[in-house]
């Protein structure tokens, strides 16, 4: 695939907001999804959703329904949701356990891993062996479960990258789910990703969120704390990362940082108190992990607690946020967690992004929307922009 510019965006100067088109476009909307669906590993769920053989849960992007089973040996599999009959979808229902996958339309059966048993009144020359559910490209890391949709998945490990050590340090393996949202937006993925990339917006609009990080918000913006060692927590310094990493021909590939929480809070919560017991071998020292794991997964590691959040595109103008709480496994609802301030922050400040996103989409609708400039503090969405208009608009076929 040879790069070519696209017209529409030869008069686009970095440092300004997209070309409207980019937005509202269906052409478009269809280059993004293939793009995404063939570059990025998606995160799927915590593996404690499906903890027995056949558990499963679904998967879907783009008009794309995946099954995501544990098999009888305990290995977590993906299989695209199509009997390989006649296409019917398999899997009706968007979580469950099976012992066997049937199809509800002629009853073709499949095993957990995905081989076909049974396929009734089919000539003596049909060869079953031919006709296993077609397989998806699944890793679990720590406890998490990825999928790839594209024909060759990217490298899973330059994906991760330096995620799995912090995943470790947080015992995410043997965390659970203490709460999720689903939280649906009028907007374009690529609004809720510039939006997610810059806190210009944060003090007028989330009074909650700037409340809960007393002081570390302010100038200089996006200016990470320099980090000292601290007596209770395991090699802070080693801990530290590079602010952006990307990799080849990607969009924000991995982005992860320690940032202090201010104002001596302990923890991402109303008043800085903890919420639940701490994970792993974290410390009260002040500090939060944050990952991006490409432009549509964001991790937020506290010592008490991770929020996941992921961006589901599901057309031109409506994008999904997903958000699961992830706590310690032994934490007990009512006597160790306390769920409500659990979910105060991030719960509260993404249903006011709902809001902003919602207009934003309106105004950029609008015939008077031009490209409008970025300022200081939003120089994560301005990079953004130029990476996904390189890799993206003017890599046409």
């Amino acid at each position: 695939m040879s790069a070519s510019q696209d017209p529409r965006v030869q008069a686009w100067e970095q440092g300004l907001s997209l070309p409207r088109y980019l937005y509202l476009d269906e052409d478009q909307y269809g280059r993004d999804a293939h793009w995404l669906r063939d570059n990025l590993w998606f995160l799927v769920d915590h593996e404690s959703r499906i903890p027995n053989p056949g558990d499963f849960l679904l998967y879907e992007y783009n008009g794309e329904s995946v099954i995501v089973i544990r098999d009888r040996e305990g290995v977590v599999r993906a299989h695209h949701n199509v009997c390989r009959h006649r296409g019917s979808r398999i899997c009706a229902h968007s979580s469950g356990s099976v012992n066997v996958l049937v199809c509800p339309y002629h009853a073709w059966s499949y095993a957990l891993d995905g081989e076909l048993r049974a396929a009734s009144y089919m000539p003596l020359n049909f060869q079953r062996e031919r006709y296993a559910l077609k397989p998806c490209h699944c890793e679990v890391e720590c406890g998490l479960i990825f999928v790839n949709l594209a024909e060759t998945a990217p490298d899973f490990s330059l994906f991760i990258g330096g995620v799995t050590s912090e995943l470790e340090f947080h015992d995410i393996p043997h965390a659970k789910i203490a709460h999720r949202a689903v939280i649906s937006t009028a907007a374009n993925w690529k609004l809720v990703v510039e939006n997610n990339l810059e806190c210009y917006h944060c003090r007028p609009a989330h009074p909650t969120y700037w409340a809960a990080h007393p002081g570390t918000l302010g100038d200089p913006p996006l200016q990470d704390t320099a980090l000292e060692p601290d007596a209770h927590a395991e090699s802070e310094v080693a801990r530290k990362f590079n602010a952006f990493v990307h990799g080849p021909n990607s969009t924000y590939q991995r982005n992860g940082r320690r940032r202090l929480i201010g104002g001596g809070f302990l923890t991402e919560s109303e008043g800085g108190a903890p919420v639940a017991p701490l994970m792993g071998r974290a410390s009260y020292d002040g500090f939060q992990t944050q990952f991006l794991l490409g432009p549509l997964t964001t991790l937020i590691m506290n010592p008490d607690y991770t929020v996941l959040y992921n961006f589901r595109p599901r057309s031109v103008r409506q994008t999904d946020i997903e958000v699961i709480w992830l706590v310690k496994d032994t934490a007990v609802a009512g006597v160790d967690l306390d769920v409500a301030r659990l979910i105060a922050v991030w719960d509260t400040t993404l249903r006011e992004d709902k809001t902003l996103l919602d207009y934003n989409q309106l105004g950029v609708a609008s015939d008077a929307y031009q490209p409008g400039p970025y300022s200081t503090w939003e120089r994560s969405a301005s990079e953004f922009d130029r990476l996904y208009v390189a890799n993206v608009v003017n890599q046409r076929p």
